[in-house]
């Protein structure tokens, strides 16, 4: 924007006048001598060529740089003057009197204008974009059309005529409405304020480590419609964690727009998901269990960054049966989960049974005249219930057996059976008879034993001595 300059300094009107007057006598006409412009004429200002022609057609000292200026002077009722952008715009400045006076119609399409001291304006003066700037005093007995958002950077405005707001347009008074004739309310801009939360959240969807987040609810107030912007944009994906937001808004181009700021906070809430690893049986290799090698669990999770702990260290030993190693998987934003998996250690393998003492030991021939006792050593990897046996065989006869069994402490029997064992508790039978039945004194007689037995045999015989050297009865003994 350009500064004001006060409209009642007599030098600077001086040193402008003289500008002009200098720019007359090189390259244009006076004002005096112009002849006045046709019905409906229109003059574009857009380059330093159209600015000189444009004063020379309407009578008007101009000075060249980079903004066309008219010093002093009117326009003409029957001249259009149009602003166009490209060099600057059009400046309004009063010479030997205090205004600049539109007659016609002065409008801007996309350029601006300037004006110092006091414009009068009598017709229409038309803005559709752009900011008009340094007006020092306005005073309006005409028509003075918005058509877009304008910022006027005045000192003050005297409406006397009407402002009319087309196309949603308005104005932005930096120092106040204008006097006089109120305008209507919806010609009358005002800046954006925001309302809006601090903090929008929002959880990670499933499967992702963004969110989809849509704008919050906010208020927005101004005149005309503010245009509303979110940057980064929304609705829109946000990573996990805080990311500032900046809410824009604008509904006066080239004042700077109203901003607040807000965080977008996205949470991860989706705990991971555990894979465990099948362990197969392993067998027992002492009585503390075994070692048991297990592939490592693994987890997945829609954020990178999980841990994975057991309770039970892979190659650690196990004790008989089944124990449940837990697995625990924790993610970068602590959502945890936890899983089990079974490892069972088993004892299949039977003990050792080793006959360890057969008492008592069988006669010569075999055979055994009472019962007899059968003890067993048991031994298992794991341990057994009983270390010893015994089983005792008291039934006579030929060929018993007797049998013992051994467990051990995942109940795995073994069994032993000795055969061949022979009992004999019942003695012979002795039957002895005297040949001749009566035997003369001095005489030779022969006493029989006639034993016999029913399963073991008779091993040996005899009976002891007859005497018959006297007459008497004797008792011989036979076994």
């Amino acid at each position: 924007m350009f500064g004001r300059t006060g409209h009642g300094n007599a030098r600077l009107r001086r040193r402008w006048g003289a500008i002009a007057t200098g720019l007359l006598a090189v390259g244009a006409t006076a004002a005096t001598s112009m002849p006045e412009a046709s019905a409906a004429t229109v003059y574009e200002i857009k380059d330093e060529a159209s600015c000189v022609s444009t004063a020379n057609a309407i009578g008007v000292p101009v000075v060249l740089g980079i903004t066309c200026i008219f010093v002093g002077g009117s326009i003409p009722a029957d001249v259009t003057v149009s602003v166009l952008p490209g060099n600057g715009g059009l400046r309004l400045r009063p010479d030997t009197t205090p205004e600049f006076t539109n007659n016609g119609v002065l409008e801007t399409r996309n350029g601006r204008i300037q004006a110092f001291g006091t414009l009068v304006n009598n017709n229409l003066i038309s803005f559709n974009a752009g900011e008009t700037a340094g007006l020092d005093t306005v005073v309006n007995n005409g028509t003075i059309r918005i058509d877009g958002t304008i910022v006027f950077n005045t000192g003050t405005i005297e409406n006397n005529g009407t402002f009319e707001c087309v196309n949603g347009g308005a104005v932005l008074f930096t120092s106040g409405p204008p006097t006089g004739t109120p305008l209507p309310p919806e010609c009358i801009a005002v800046l954006p304020t925001i309302t809006a939360p601090t903090t929008v959240n929002a959880n990670a969807a499933v499967g992702s480590c963004s969110a989809l987040v849509a704008p919050p609810s906010i208020t927005v107030t101004g005149n005309p419609a503010p245009q509303v912007t979110f940057s980064p944009a929304m609705p829109g994906e946000f990573p996990l964690g805080i990311t500032q937001v900046t809410i824009s808004a604008r509904n006066v181009p080239l004042v700077n727009p109203a901003k607040t700021t807000f965080d977008v906070v996205v949470r991860d809430v989706t705990p991971p998901t555990i894979d465990v690893p099948i362990v197969a049986d392993v067998e027992a290799t002492g009585p503390n269990g075994a070692a048991v090698t297990f592939p490592a669990p693994t987890a997945t999770d829609n954020c990178p960054g999980v841990v994975v702990t057991t309770n039970r260290a892979s190659g650690s030993t196990f004790p008989l049966g089944t124990t449940q190693v837990g697995v625990t998987a924790t993610d970068a934003s602590d959502n945890a989960a936890q899983r089990n998996f079974p490892v069972r250690v088993v004892d299949t393998t039977k003990p050792t049974i080793t006959l360890a003492s057969r008492t008592p030991a069988a006669n010569a021939a075999g055979w055994n005249n009472g019962p007899v006792t059968l003890v067993w050593d048991c031994t298992d990897i794991v341990g057994v219930a009983l270390p010893t046996v015994t089983a005792t065989v008291t039934q006579q006869g030929l060929n018993r057996s007797g049998s013992g069994s051994c467990t051990d402490r995942s109940l795995n029997s073994i069994s032993n059976t000795v055969t061949g064992i022979n009992i004999d508790t019942t003695a012979p039978t002795l039957s002895p008879t005297v040949t001749p039945n009566r035997i003369p004194v001095g005489a030779t007689g022969q006493v029989l034993a006639n034993a016999t037995d029913s399963l073991s045999g008779i091993a040996t015989v005899g009976c002891g001595t007859l005497d018959t050297t006297t007459a008497v009865t004797r008792t011989v003994a036979c076994t």
